[in-house]
């Protein structure tokens, strides 16, 4: 993921956490981040 997102937006990128082509992420983080053009924080969405 190394475009800048809008806090709150829903991405869909290759899964790291099962045997999935891709997963959905939810970007946490927002211009206050440090170096908010080079990283970001991301919750990936799962279901139970």
């Amino acid at each position: 993921m190394t475009d800048v997102y809008e806090r709150g937006a829903v991405v869909k990128d290759p899964d790291l956490l099962a045997d999935h082509d891709y997963r959905p992420y939810i970007c946490l983080s927002d211009r206050t981040h440090p170096f908010h053009d080079e990283e970001a924080l991301y919750a990936a969405a799962t279901t139970t």
